[in-house]
């Protein structure tokens, strides 16, 4: 459903003083912002608020967050919120994609997501709000124990969902293909499916340690696999190595020659969806010229990744004190592209004064892609490239088992 454009719907809700804009800064304070104890539940995608009033409404012991990125919808949810006086409702205005920066482990005690988005097409499943890219995101969030609730009026979008949650290790209390009315918190969206005699599909399911545990367990088999690979290397290195032995010397020669056999050594990667809007008007003189708007929001998906250039690695060997002395280039962003399957244009609006251009879309492109990178910059994304540099390089380099058995490698930038 595509909503009227409101201007003011940002400056308005900028004032009101139970919507956030900047949730990073609450993460952990969230108990403290409310003023009590009580559980916290959070709503993803919560529209214009109708299921989050009125669930605050009837459970005052309960403190409920509602999470949603359209503007234009919230601004209807943050006048309810003032209008009815509730105390136990705060909005934030963000991605779930960056849940983990909003809350701590532990601080949110359920999770409701009321008809998401169905990403109908294979290629956008994991922008599902129920697919594993989002439960990884949730678990680290939830106290122990916390469930999920969802509801939707879409039956492939719930069947791959239970399957989700079955894959994922949650367990599945209550599943519902029909929900009797009753039984539900209706909002005037879910009433015009109702109204169509739709069935309206919910499940309610719990997070588990079993499940966090399964995971951990399959994290520990992978490591495991690559240490076998890397000792298998081992093997065929030294067969490779032929006539040398522990009295052998290493040169930098050799050392160098093995990084460069990997060139570009990337070591870190950051997979994210994203939602970025584009709006121009022309000007005369500094006043805003009617009928000359043109604008569009895009979703798209991509992929960030960073690491070492080993051309400028230098190598110095001392073979007294049996020291290996690499110094690396500091790790940098290597590529950053964007799944052009992935593209979803929404909102788009086009003027015949003001004509879109592919300009407009490639120079949003580029702005878009720097400010993520300079916002993964910030987060330390660089920092922790150059960690795992530090430790890649050194397990390529014990493959030798000369420098595995008598060389110590110290690494430097």
């Amino acid at each position: 459903m595509r909503l009227r454009h409101k201007p003011n719907a940002i400056p308005e809700m900028q004032e009101n003083k139970y919507i956030y804009f900047n949730p990073t800064s609450n993460k952990g304070r969230w108990k403290e912002i409310f003023g009590n104890n009580n559980p916290i539940h959070l709503e993803i995608g919560a529209g214009m608020g109708d299921f989050i009033i009125k669930k605050a409404l009837a459970n005052k012991d309960i403190n409920y967050l509602a999470l949603e990125m359209n503007t234009n919808a919230f601004v209807v949810a943050s006048r309810k919120i003032i209008d009815e006086g509730i105390e136990n409702v705060r909005g934030i205005i963000g991605n779930a994609e960056n849940l983990e920066d909003m809350f701590d482990k532990g601080e949110i005690d359920k999770i409701y997501l009321n008809f998401s988005t169905p990403w109908p097409k294979k290629r956008h499943h994991k922008r599902r709000l129920s697919h594993k890219r989002f439960l990884d995101r949730y678990l680290n969030i939830v106290s122990e124990g916390a469930e999920i609730e969802l509801k939707t009026d879409n039956t492939d979008f719930f069947d791959s969902s239970l399957e989700y949650f079955d894959e994922f290790g949650i367990d599945i209390i209550e599943v519902d293909r029909n929900l009797d009315l009753e039984k539900s918190v209706v909002t005037e969206y879910e009433n015009k499916f109702r109204m169509k005699d739709m069935p309206i599909y919910f499940v309610r399911a719990k997070f588990n340690n079993w499940g966090e545990k399964m995971r951990k367990v399959k994290k520990i088999l992978i490591a495991l696999f690559v240490v076998v690979i890397l000792s298998f290397a081992s093997y065929f290195f030294g067969m490779k190595a032929g006539g040398l032995n522990n009295k052998d010397k290493i040169s930098s020669d050799i050392v160098k020659e093995q990084l460069l056999s990997v060139k570009e050594l990337t070591t870190l990667k950051y997979r994210y969806t994203n939602v970025g809007s584009f709006e121009n008007q022309s000007e005369f003189y500094g006043m805003k010229i009617p009928f000359t708007t043109k604008k569009f929001i895009i979703s798209y998906d991509g992929v960030v990744s960073a690491g070492v250039d080993l051309d400028e690695t230098k190598v110095d060997i001392d073979d007294k004190n049996k020291i290996i002395n690499i110094r690396l280039a500091k790790a940098k962003i290597i590529s950053h592209e964007i799944d052009e399957d992935s593209l979803t244009i929404f909102d788009e609006k086009n003027s015949i004064f003001n004509q879109l251009k592919l300009e407009d879309f490639s120079d949003f492109r580029k702005n878009e892609m720097k400010k993520v990178e300079e916002n993964l910059t910030k987060k330390g994304f660089l920092e922790e490239a150059n960690k795992k540099s530090k430790d890649a390089i050194v397990e390529i380099l014990n493959i030798n088992p000369i420098i595995k058995a008598d060389y110590t490698i110290k690494l430097n930038w």
